[in-house]
Formats: structure tokens, C-alpha cells, sequence
């Protein structure tokens, strides 16, 4: 009887958790294909230049702040969306003001105004893929098989 009750339990706690992934996971894939779609509207940039501010902004979904850099290049401040503050310390990225950077994305329209969603970042010599071809971006399971 008690084996069974722990069974009962177990299920519950188990479907409970599931309940409350599920829409998580449901908002991700539409915030995902949102950007992509934008990424792919954009038109490819590289820019080069010093980051003169970085900005961490809280996220939608479940992926925690997200990275914002304000990049002075020759022609001007370009503001570039970089992508979730966890993705970049996982891959040992620390970006500061007065960094030199060089970043391909797409130049996009984003509520109103024109930035680069970044696609890949150049930085001391090392470089973190932050998209692929598509727009996907990196941190999530599908892009990163």
C-alpha cells in the first residue's frame, strides 16, 4: 500500500513538472522562429570597432539576460544583440568596454531601430558562433547538433 502511494506520489510531482516545461519550452521555440525570421529579413554587416557599452537585458523566456554591446566603428555607435549572458560565459567570453570586436550578423530592424543581430563574434582572437546560417541561435538544442 505505501509502494503504491510513493508510486502515486512520484507521478504526480512527475506530471507537475511536465505541466510546467511544457509552456516554457513552447515560448522558446516561438521566441527561436521569431528571430529567425528576422535575422533572415536583415542584411548580412560586419562591423569592427570598440565596444563602448555593454548592457545585459532581462529575457523573455527562460534564458536568462541577454547581452546588448554599443560598438563605436567608423562610420558610428552601432548597437549589436548578442544573446543570452550564460551563453557567452559558457564559451568563456567576457566582453568589456573598450574591447576591440569584430561581429557578422544581420543589420535588422528591431522595434524601430537598425542593429546587427550578431551571427558570429571575433574577440582576442578567439571567435563564438552565435547563430548559424538560418538565424538559429546557437544556445538552443536544435542548432547546436
Amino acid at each position: 500500500m505505501k509502494r503504491a502511494m510513493y508510486l502515486v506520489m512520484y507521478l504526480m510531482l512527475l506530471i507537475g513538472v511536465v505541466a510546467v516545461s511544457l509552456p516554457a519550452a513552447a515560448k522558446e521555440h516561438k521566441s527561436t522562429a521569431k528571430q529567425e525570421k528576422l535575422f533572415q529579413k536583415g542584411k548580412h554587416e560586419t562591423v569592427s570597432g570598440e565596444i563602448t557599452d555593454v548592457k545585459t537585458r532581462g529575457g523573455r523566456d527562460n534564458q536568462g539576460s541577454r547581452v546588448v554591446l554599443t560598438v563605436k566603428t567608423g562610420t558610428g555607435d552601432q548597437t549589436v544583440l548578442i544573446g543570452p549572458e550564460a551563453y557567452l560565459k559558457d564559451n568563456h567570453f567576457d566582453l568589456k568596454a573598450h574591447d576591440q570586436i569584430t561581429v557578422d550578423g544581420s543589420l535588422v530592424d528591431f522595434h524601430g531601430h537598425k542593429v546587427i543581430m550578431a551571427q558570429r563574434l571575433q574577440h582576442d582572437q578567439a571567435e563564438l558562433k552565435l547563430r548559424d546560417e538560418s538565424g538559429r541561435p546557437m544556445w538552443t538544442t536544435a542548432a547546436a547538433k
